[in-house]
């Protein structure tokens, strides 16, 4: 799922998306061309196929579970939104 994840991120850049520098206030990514500013961008895109992963998995043990959810939060890391956009 993990892998998908990337491949669903990486089509988004296809449809010409591309990623805005970090505000300081994301330590590790910081002042990185690394996140999205926008609700339709390639990280939202792949957070929100994370989350439905998460929530439709029926087969999924409870540590698979586990590393979506993980998934989940660190692709939110990349996300910045002007209250314009929220």
């Amino acid at each position: 799922i993990y892998r998908l994840g990337i491949l669903v991120h990486e089509a988004r850049h296809s449809d010409d998306f591309s990623h805005v520098h970090c505000p300081k206030d994301r330590r590790a990514l910081a002042g990185d061309i690394a996140c999205d500013d926008r609700l339709d961008g390639p990280y939202a895109i792949e957070a929100l196929f994370f989350q439905n992963a998460l929530q439709t998995c029926k087969d999924c043990t409870p540590f698979e579970k586990n590393l979506l959810s993980n998934d989940v939060e660190l692709t939110r890391e990349h996300l910045i939104f002007s209250p314009k956009t929220r």
